[in-house]
């Protein structure tokens, strides 16, 4: 999917079912919505939910989202973010135009300081990577 078009829309609509990936204890496996990395210094994870979710990630996911990013952003000069959209549509969900709704970096979730796109989020960081020359 290198130019954002899904290929083949009946494999999109395949299922994947996860009730043979329970763990004792009740550990389960976590899908990640979408997950991005830039020149192995940047590293963007992003949870989409319908908004009939009530804007809440489950604790298990929000753990481990909070986890990856903490363990990447430890390595010098990379950086990890999460990021958290959710969206009303019944139908394709165009998660690049999504507002976002929260920011985990640095240990904290936070609301954005201004209203971003995820795509406008992502495009920032990109950015700022160059920038630095990276």
């Amino acid at each position: 999917m290198a130019d954002g078009k899904v290929k083949d829309r009946k494999l999109l609509n395949n299922q994947c079912l996860f009730h043979n990936m329970v763990f004792s204890g009740g550990l389960s496996v976590s899908d990640i919505d979408v997950a991005f990395e830039y020149r192995n210094k940047l590293f963007i994870d992003t949870e989409v939910k319908h908004i009939n979710c009530r804007g809440i990630i489950p604790i298990g996911q929000r753990i481990m989202y909070e986890r990856r990013a903490d363990m990447l952003s430890n390595n010098e000069g990379v950086s990890a973010y999460v990021l958290f959209a959710m969206h009303s549509e019944d139908g394709d969900v165009d998660v690049g135009t999504l507002s976002v709704e929260l920011i985990y970096e640095n240990g904290k979730w936070r609301s954005p300081s201004r209203s971003c796109t995820v795509r406008d989020f992502h495009q920032q960081k990109i950015n700022m990577i160059d920038r630095l020359g990276h």
